[in-house]
């Protein structure tokens, strides 16, 4: 994501029927970006509730901009990327990769094909300017033209030896991802370009979870209690070099900027960390509800940023949100 990225346990956060055409429509669907309000009683943001902006005027508490489980065969979104004027995302149950305008205008479209033979492993999805690429259980990132139709093939991008899940787009052609599990295993972050992927380093406090990349700098979740940064300097990789967050309870998402790190912990706090000063913040807090009727173990989801949003996958609730950047001000 070029701010970018399973589990579950108190879900925050956690895929939809393959079509045969890259832009098939499907159903309308009932939360767009558009909306304003707050989606329902299970939200909490830290720093009031007066008007923000977007920056100016924008809700602080999160707006739905797709709610999954109000379109028929809607699945459970998982991973998530922005790109120009879309976002991008993965679902399961049933599984897919689907894109919609960050402006609410059009309802979610398909750009998979049932050529891509999509696995159920599929995790995350990232974005550049000419192509898709999506992590699977299988040991394969995989990619495809991102504007050239539905007759658009799908190839391996590279083999990375174990399991990928979620993905962080670097420098033009280098792509990151973390071999992260259900199960909890997984330790690596792998680095790989075209046909060709290495270990750049192996995590030895705990599993490796979300992945993001800023401005030459690596950022990764360390689901036991850490988020853990590196410099990238084009091709070679430093060594983990710093605690970046520490005493988290568990760590999914990750995202960046210049000036933060956002992510996802214990499955169900949207944190940030201020780069310069250090401060961090709860933004926003789920508590599980009852009508949201989906277990509470149907995964981790996943967050990415742009200038003025924070996006962020629930799979409790089969939604995905945003909210505004200006509550990091208050």
């Amino acid at each position: 994501m070029r701010v970018l990225l399973w589990l579950g346990v108190s879900s925050l956060l956690t895929s939809c029927l393959l079509v045969t055409s890259l832009d098939g429509l499907e159903g309308p669907a009932s939360g767009t970006a558009g909306v304003s309000g707050t989606a329902g009683t299970d939200l909490t943001t830290v720093g009031g509730s007066g008007s923000g902006g977007e920056p100016s005027d924008a809700p602080v508490t999160p707006v739905v901009f797709q709610d999954r489980r109000a379109v028929q065969g809607g699945g459970i979104p998982i991973g998530i990327a922005l790109a120009d004027a879309d976002v991008y995302w993965v679902e399961r149950m049933p599984v897919g990769i689907l894109r919609a305008p960050k402006n609410g205008s059009a309802a979610p479209v398909h750009v998979d094909t049932l050529t891509d033979s999509l696995p159920m492993g599929l995790f995350d999805v990232a974005v550049d300017s000419t192509s898709i690429y999506w992590s699977t259980s299988s040991y394969i990132v995989r990619y495809k033209p991102r504007d050239s139709g539905s007759e658009a093939t799908a190839n391996d991008y590279f083999s990375a030896g174990v399991p990928t899940a979620y993905l962080a787009l670097g420098e033009p052609g280098n792509l990151y991802a973390t071999d992260y599990t259900p199960g909890g295993g997984g330790g690596n972050v792998i680095w790989g370009t075209l046909n060709t992927a290495q270990r750049a380093w192996m995590a030895t406090t705990g599993p490796v979870t979300g992945i993001a990349w800023c401005a030459n700098r690596l950022y990764w979740g360390l689901k036991q209690s850490n988020i853990a940064g590196a410099q990238v300097d084009g091709s070679n990789i430093s060594p983990p070099n710093e605690g970046v967050v520490i005493d988290q309870i568990s760590v999914s998402g990750v995202a960046c900027d210049s000036e933060y790190i956002y992510w996802i912990d214990d499955n169900r706090v949207v944190r940030s960390k201020n780069i310069s000063s250090g401060v961090l913040k709860d933004l926003y807090v789920y508590s599980p509800q009852p009508e949201d009727g989906i277990p509470t173990d149907s995964g981790v989801g996943d967050i990415a940023v742009d200038i003025d949003w924070i996006y962020f996958t629930q799979p409790a609730t089969k939604r995905i949100y945003k909210l505004s950047k200006s509550i990091l001000a208050r």
